[in-house]
């Protein structure tokens, strides 16, 4: 009796992991830039009876950054600051009350970071924003120092950044966007701005004396960074742009034939050509074997291509066929052309499956 055997075309299962920028993402240096209305932070201190004063400090420096891009759309669906060193210049708080007191305190330096604490920061692809929250911004160097002079006391001021950093999480929404700038079969180039507000605020002592009149100081800004990355673009990709289905996922059917896309890349063909005579296909049987035939074009499949093989496949226990049942070994490797073999034992009821392997 001949094994119950079925060729399954049409059902070839692709695995597909979401959007393939998601994953390690790509790295990038972005420079502060310098624009007005940008890296401009007003540092307040507010000191009670006297009153507040605000200076700006101007931020420059750089963000090691972590960019979850999808190549085939250009949107970013991850920011991520792994490192972010930045510093400013000094400031000058003053502020005179006839009677009451005054105070004087300078910098002539501040430095600080923009981090993502707790990576990774998602973003809206579709138009690029992210909760600025996510973001920690921190004063950590640098010092407030000079003297006040309250109601006809006067003691030496100090705010020590180092020692008590003025920190907290970005306030409202920022902005990641990209610009395409280059274009290769295998890779594409992007300018990318990062726009990420900050408001942060905390009180502290104008002095070490017990009892010390505390200032509540604060900054306020946004950062905003400027640079370029390069990301790779995958065979399947650049398929899928030149056939005008730019953005179909590897996984879907854009014609609705029954096989996917990214079948219809491995196997050597354009998008809108018929597949099913490349398709897996019975060949006869010799000896102990049955046959089966896979026609690839003369110009060579594009993509690495798997035979699976099951005895129940309602149950989707497909696995890889061994090596020796198919004639150029088993994954078929990118550029095979004419007819590859695979061979089965008649004793067996088995079926199978053709996958093409995601680049």
């Amino acid at each position: 009796m001949s094994p119950a055997m079925e060729l399954i075309p049409t059902l070839a299962i692709l695995l597909v992991a979401g959007l393939p920028a998601l994953g390690a993402g790509q790295t990038a240096t972005l420079d502060l830039v310098s624009e007005a209305g940008y890296n401009a932070v007003a540092i307040t201190a507010d000191v009670p009876v006297i009153g507040a004063s605000t200076d700006t400090t101007n931020l420059s420096g750089s963000l090691e950054v972590r960019l979850g891009i999808d190549p085939s759309t250009g949107e970013v669906g991850e920011f991520t600051v792994l490192s972010g060193n930045v510093t400013g210049t000094g400031v000058t708080l003053s502020r005179s009350v006839f009677l009451l007191g005054s105070y004087n305190v300078s910098a002539t330096s501040l430095g600080a970071t923009l981090v993502t604490p707790v990576p990774p920061g998602p973003v809206d692809p579709p138009t690029g924003n992210f909760d600025a929250a996510r973001h920690t911004f921190t004063i950590n160097s640098g010092s407030l120092g000079g003297s006040a002079t309250v109601l006809g006391t006067t003691t030496p001021v100090t705010l020590d950044f180092a020692a008590a950093p003025l920190s907290g999480a970005g306030s409202g929404t920022g902005n990641v966007s990209l610009v395409l700038t280059g274009s290769t079969p295998t890779s594409r180039s992007y300018e990318v701005n990062v726009l990420v507000p900050v408001s942060v605020s905390d009180s502290f002592p104008v002095s070490d004396d017990p009892g010390a009149l505390e200032a509540e100081v604060t900054a306020s800004g946004t950062v905003k960074a400027r640079g370029t990355v390069t990301i790779p673009v995958s065979p399947y990709e650049t398929w899928s742009v030149a056939n005008a289905i730019p953005g179909a996922l590897f996984g879907d059917d854009a014609n609705g034939d029954g096989v996917p896309n990214g079948l219809q890349w491995g196997l050597g063909l354009a998008a809108d050509d018929v597949p099913f005579p490349r398709l897996l296909q019975p060949g006869g049987a010799a000896g102990d074997t049955v046959d089966f035939k896979l026609t690839l074009p003369p110009g060579g499949s594009a993509g690495a291509l798997r035979v699976l093989v099951a005895t129940n496949p309602a149950a989707g226990a497909f696995s890889t066929l061994g090596a020796g049942a198919v004639s150029t070994g088993n994954p078929i490797p990118a550029g095979t052309s004419g007819v590859v073999t695979v061979s089965l034992p008649k004793t067996q009821a088995l079926f199978l499956r053709l996958q093409a392997i995601e680049p």
